[in-house]
């Protein structure tokens, strides 16, 4: 091995390390990309099961002209990852059959993910396995994230009139929990705070939620809080170098 080689950074994603011979990765991050490969199917399958079951974080959209909408409530968040999962898989796949010459799997994700496990050493070599270890780095990263939503996160001012506590999120047994810092009493299940703003008879100013808050409440991804804020026109508001959407109408779309 040339000194060149023995210098070159490793391609996967923030590794410091010297690349192994013959690959773009070392050592370490090609194991984790055969982990996560393997890992792929299982997350895929349990962001279906919630996608299914789940009642809340949801959203339901009435069909578009054209289009045909979805036949009951979906998960978002754990649609929008099983689609990633799918098209990654099958786009390395279809590169992978295409430079081998071996027949292309079946666009199932558990016969992409053997297709490529089977074909790792080729994967590995490749010059863009830094790419593909990031991509699948990214894809269990976020449906972990689906599957355990984020907590913790500051979600905005107590919706109980003259309460002037800030809310954050917490997690409970089940779901998220939405917790006031100046009152214990203050206390909710996830988008059901949403509800209560809806609902209250004391006329204030729309309160307004960050995207950190709606995914922490409803599960969905940044890109479909942008999505939807586009499609819905969401109102919003810039403070401290933050966007802010009014409750009401995040509500309206995902209740």
């Amino acid at each position: 091995m040339t000194v060149t080689e023995l210098l070159k950074r490793c391609a996967g994603p923030g590794c410091p390390a010297g690349t192994a011979a013959g690959s773009p990765l070392c050592r370490t991050c090609a194991t984790r990309l055969g982990q996560a490969l393997r890992r792929l199917p299982t997350l895929y399958q349990q962001c279906g099961e919630r996608h299914l079951r789940s009642p809340a974080p949801a959203w339901e959209r009435p069909p578009r002209a054209g289009r045909p909408g979805p036949s009951g409530p979906l998960h978002a968040g754990a649609a929008d990852a099983r689609h990633a999962i799918e098209t990654v898989l099958a786009s390395w796949a279809g590169l992978t059959a295409q430079a081998t010459g071996a027949p292309a799997p079946r666009r199932v994700v558990a016969d992409l993910s053997r297709f490529l496990l089977g074909r790792f050493g080729f994967l590995v070599r490749h010059p863009a396995a830094g790419d593909l270890a990031a991509e699948v780095s990214g894809l269990v990263s976020e449906a972990e994230r689906v599957l355990r939503p984020e907590s913790g996160r500051h979600l905005g001012a107590c919706v109980v009139p003259g309460c002037e506590g800030h809310l954050a999120g917490g997690r409970g047994t089940e779901r998220l929990r939405v917790i006031c810092d100046a009152d214990a009493a203050h206390e909710w299940n996830g988008p059901e705070v949403l509800s209560l703003v809806a609902e209250s008879p004391a006329p204030r100013e729309p309160a307004w939620i960050s995207a950190a808050g709606i995914t922490a409440l409803w599960g969905v991804t940044r890109g479909t809080v942008y999505r939807l804020a586009s499609e819905d026109k969401w109102r919003r508001q810039r403070r401290a170098g933050r966007t802010y959407y009014a409750t009401e109408d995040v509500r309206n779309t995902l209740a």
